[in-house]
């Protein structure tokens, strides 16, 4: 009876190869593909008097057999080797049996995709001293990224590795000698054999020769050959590459993205490819700076749109302009909510900051696990850290940066963009990897520049225009979040053909369009999947925290007039008890707008009103955002009115 097919790498089935020389010795890595036949490389046992397989070497069970090398190609660097039967592999309970179900190969193609790998073997700088002075060779389990279109031309998997050794004493020797052979594994598949090292790349990367170019290079009579030793068709091998998981993400975080990222992206060729060579590197973080509109968004949003497949992006978006946007508690909100959909499990309802923590450490090790089992890459990604409003009046405390994991799981990278000045808020450790990563410099394209001017004309034009253009930038500067075009109608009182005219000229050029058009659920940031009774949620805010800024110093105390005006509007709704239809900015952005004033009355009121918050459960199908308001607003009492016991009571008893 046939096995099935084994997944992913076994230790028991590492194998060690150890090559008598007409001049002295050699060792190499192997694995066990199938009942008495090993996989190494040719280089391995070229020139060989004797080879002999060790398998499990010094564990229970160890068992060192002869083997003849049935099969050897130099120009693929691959050999098989076939061994006594029923001479491989101990029969104990805890053991593989003999029958070994077969390796499954696969291929990688030519994609722009990272792959997470793996491989066990046993390389000379795992030498070891036992107690009696003698000396053995321990093995090494490889954990690497691998960027699939890196080394295309040679063919090799370009194996960037998370832990690579140290620099080696002996100059004249290879740290990693012994490797070779030592067979690839990701997503349950066999990809390639570790053929060599270049150690002008450094220690940390390895090379492996790829089974999907096999086929190419052998004639039709070598092929049948290595294909009847392997058991498997070369020309016919399933990518072992993990399907794209953008799909798993809640649609309304895509269509945030979706919104933020430019239709092209243009003369940024070279980061891209940097961002790719990140995500298939070993560092954990990378840092991207530039000064205001250098497109730092835009990179990062249309990465994270289309991202390499085997990268898998959960994102937020630090945006200053709006309230709802700009602090730690909106992130915690944001990423629990997208871990939670790749863990594959729903957020614990947790109210306090410390349990809160906890539950965002807990998604990050779990969803990092479920898109490990694909071979695949977690990246976390967070633009624009100097836009964290968290230490200002209003805010969360803690900044954003200083909440990003110290220690990743080895398959999480980390991906932060900010201007270049002011740099880390003080409550980020020393130790952290923020201060010592790689930084990506990023200069403003002509592109952008063009815009950024074009921009500043238009709203020095509008605050120096009617009353109507005055309005809507005052109302949208007052706000700090998303307003719809019906918010601002009842806001100014205009006709809606009006205000439409006025947003489709020229002075939209300032405003960025965000949200959805109708009927595709997208929502605010922050919301949940279930948003069916708000699906029409195309709302306007400013296109660059620059631009908020210059409307709030040009429009100085004149912009008490516009929150007073807000703060009408919400007393209208919650007069009738926040009926269905509220706008979707009263029931979360105007809230953090009143933390981010410290109206400790008005947060309080908002955030312990059963009614509103039934409301927003409601929304976004999840005690998430509410939790985040409450949150905040005990966070606005305790800064603003650290006496008020009965407000911190009420706050308390409603999380």
């Amino acid at each position: 009876m046939t096995a099935s097919a084994d997944r992913g790498l076994r230790p028991q089935r590492a194998a060690e190869i150890i090559v008598a020389l007409p001049d002295g010795a050699r060792r190499g890595s192997g694995y066990l593909l199938a009942p008495g036949r090993v996989l190494t490389a040719a280089h391995v046992v070229r020139d060989a008097r004797d080879v002999r397989v060790r398998f499990e070497a010094d564990r229970p069970g160890e068992r060192v057999v002869g083997a003849t090398v049935a099969w050897a190609h130099d120009g693929i660097d691959v050999a098989v080797l076939t061994l006594p039967e029923n001479a491989a592999v101990p029969t104990r309970p805890d053991r593989l049996p003999d029958d070994v179900p077969p390796v499954r190969f696969g291929g990688v193609g030519e994609q722009d995709a990272v792959l997470g790998c793996s491989a066990m073997g046993f390389p000379r700088f795992k030498l070891r001293a036992d107690a009696a002075g003698g000396r053995f060779r321990d093995v090494e389990h490889m954990d690497a990224r691998c960027a699939v279109l890196a080394n295309r031309r040679e063919g090799t998997l370009d194996l960037r590795v998370a832990a690579p050794p140290a620099e080696d004493p002996d100059p004249e020797r290879d740290a990693w000698e012994g490797m070779s052979g030592a067979a690839v594994f990701s997503g349950g598949h066999v990809v390639g054999v570790v053929s060599r090292h270049h150690r002008r790349e450094g220690a940390g990367r390895v090379a492996a020769g790829r089974v999907d170019r096999w086929a190419q290079a052998l004639t039709p009579a070598e092929r049948t050959a290595l294909e009847a030793l392997l058991g498997q068709d070369l020309t016919a091998l399933p990518c072992a590459v993990p399907r794209g998981a953008l799909g798993l993400v809640q649609e309304a975080y895509r269509a945030q993205l979706a919104d933020l990222a430019p239709q092209r992206l243009e003369e940024r060729e070279a980061e891209l490819a940097d961002l790719v060579s990140f995500c298939g590197g070993p560092d954990p973080y990378l840092w991207v700076q530039g000064p205001p509109w250098a497109g730092k968004t835009a990179l990062a949003a249309w990465f994270a749109l289309h991202p390499p497949r085997g990268v898998v992006p959960v994102w937020f978006f630090v945006t200053a302009r709006d309230a709802s946007q700009s602090d730690s508690d909106a992130y915690t909100v944001a990423v629990i909510d997208q871990l939670a959909t790749l863990a594959g499990r729903e957020p614990a309802a947790t109210g306090s900051p410390t349990a809160r923590d906890g539950e965002r450490r807990l998604l990050l090790r779990q969803a990092a696990e479920r898109v490990a089992q694909d071979g695949g890459t977690l990246l976390l990604v967070v633009d624009g850290l100097d836009e964290d409003q968290s230490a200002s009046p209003g805010g969360s405390g803690a900044s954003i940066a200083s909440l990003l994991p110290e220690r990743l799981p080895p398959n999480v990278r980390v991906l932060v963009t900010s201007r270049t000045y002011p740099g880390l808020p003080a409550d980020v450790k020393g130790g952290h990897p923020l201060r010592g990563c790689r930084v990506l410099e990023l200069a403003a394209t002509e592109a952008a520049r063009h815009t950024e001017h074009e921009a500043k004309f238009d709203l020095h034009r509008a605050l120096s225009g009617d009353r109507v253009q005055r309005d809507l930038v005052g109302l949208l500067t007052a706000a700090r979040g998303t307003l719809t075009a019906d918010d601002l109608r009842e806001l100014t009182g205009e006709p809606a053909f009006e205000l439409r005219r006025r947003l489709e000229s020229g002075f939209g050029r300032i405003l960025r369009l965000r949200g959805d058009a109708g009927g595709g659920g997208s929502g605010p940031e922050g919301y949940g999947d279930d948003l069916s009774l708000y699906t029409s949620t195309r709302g306007y805010l400013f296109a660059h925290e620059t631009l908020l800024t210059t409307a709030q110093d040009e429009l100085g105390p004149d912009l008490i007039t516009y929150l007073d005006r807000l703060h009408a509007w919400a007393r209208s709704y919650e007069r009738r008890g926040w009926p269905a239809g509220t706008p979707l900015y009263l029931l979360q952005p105007y809230g953090r707008l009143l933390a981010f004033l410290r109206d400790a009355d008005r947060a309080t009121a908002l955030a312990v009103d059963v009614r509103r918050r039934d409301r927003l459960r409601e929304a976004t199908g999840s005690d998430g955002a509410c939790l985040g308001e409450i949150a905040a607003a005990r966070e606005t009492v305790r800064r603003a009115a650290p006496d008020d016991l009965a407000a911190l009571a009420a706050l308390a008893a409603a999380g």
